[in-house]
């Protein structure tokens, strides 16, 4: 078990070789395959595990996802892929998180695990990206959008930082770059449910809803536990006038807070008549209620 890796490096090498495939020198460097991410198997084992829980998301996948990684590098510290993994799981759970103070407590630990695992290979596409997506978070959205090309340019079949461009690209309003990287990320790794979630929300912004409607449907068919379907059906029976199943779409919603979700109602009706709108009124929130998550992704 131990020489799992090389075992495949051989079978990969004897099957280019029997079949005598020629290959160009770009294509040679991107067949050949890293060096084994670790030789210790449980600590891949654990990897791949937080891997499959990671893409689904949503708070606790997330938290179980950390603690393999963290079992995973418990068993191997120089296992540069997990430093690199368990940063992206940081550096999104704020936006699944009921946690106070979670950008505060989680955000400079992804930055921690991703300077970890570029200290061990500086040419991992994903350090890079949390990288990119922690000055997305803060602001500074030219060095996030430069930190993502560099990322990508690095491992340009790695989903994520295409991903996370996207939506640095949909903040800003670059709605065909946006879209054009949501279906890169799609199409390198269409089993995720949050690349499809988001590639309703591009064609979403971008006015297409019959698209928008048909990646919303994959995403829940995939197991999308984050309500991002149901958010882009609610948009889509607006714009249609389907009042009615706006609401219901809009309550399955569970970021929405408590004291919020009475008001769906008359939000939804003064969406469909604007004379309404200046009797809606805001309900007043207490103070020490923590606001909801700002963003998932």
């Amino acid at each position: 078990m131990a020489d799992i890796f090389t075992v495949q490096d051989e079978i990969a090498t004897a099957i280019v070789y029997k079949l005598k495939i020629e290959l160009a020198p770009k294509e040679q460097q991107l067949a050949q395959r890293d060096a084994a991410p670790t030789q210790n198997v449980e600590a891949y084992e654990f990897y791949l595990q937080a891997r499959a829980i990671w893409k689904r998301r949503g708070e606790d996948n997330l938290r179980r996802a950390i603690e393999l990684y963290q079992s995973a590098l418990a068993r191997d510290p120089g296992f540069a892929r997990a430093h690199a993994a368990l940063a992206s799981a940081y550096v999104v759970l704020p936006g699944y998180s009921s946690e106070d103070g979670d950008e505060e407590k989680y955000l400079p630990m992804a930055e921690q695990s991703a300077r970890q695992a570029l200290a061990l290979d500086p040419k991992i596409g994903e350090a890079h990206a949390v990288l990119a997506q922690i000055n997305s978070e803060r602001g500074n959205l030219l060095d996030a959008e430069s930190g993502f090309f560099f990322a990508i340019s690095l491992e340009p079949n790695e989903p994520t930082p295409h991903h996370w461009y996207s939506i640095l690209l949909q903040k800003v309003g670059r709605l065909d770059a946006a879209l054009e990287q949501a279906r890169l990320a799609y199409e390198l790794d269409s089993s995720a449910p949050v690349n499809v979630t988001n590639l309703a929300n591009a064609y979403l912004m971008r006015g297409d809803d019959e698209q928008a409607l048909r990646y919303a449907a994959l995403a829940r068919d995939l197991g999308s536990g984050t309500g991002g379907s149901e958010s882009v059906e609610a948009v889509v029976a607006m714009r249609r006038g389907k009042w009615d199943d706006a609401k219901r779409l809009l309550l399955t919603q569970k970021k929405i807070p408590d004291e919020f979700r009475s008001q769906v109602g008359s939000f939804v009706d003064a969406v469909a008549d604007p004379a309404k709108r200046r009797r809606s009124s805001r309900p007043s929130v207490p103070s020490t209620r923590r606001s909801p998550p700002r963003r998932t992704c």
